[in-house]
């Protein structure tokens, strides 16, 4: 899984072999519940946090800083 940013605050969440969008993705916040990328895999994220974690069930856990997207 690779997250990449569109800009600011939208990240869209690939498969890192394939490059193809991953809808689904269960995303928290400081560990806090955030929401789901769309069918773009895609996600809006606010403009400040410390840690961003991505889960799927066909996918590693990604736990990322907010320095890192």
């Amino acid at each position: 899984m690779v997250a990449i940013v569109a800009n600011a605050q939208e990240v869209q969440v690939c498969d890192a072999t394939t490059k193809l969008p991953i809808r689904n993705v269960q995303v928290k916040i400081d560990d806090k519940p955030f929401g789901k990328t769309d069918f773009r895999g895609i996600i809006l994220l606010p403009d400040t946090f410390k840690t961003a974690t991505f889960t799927h069930k066909s996918y590693h856990k990604e736990t990322l800083f907010c320095k890192e997207l």
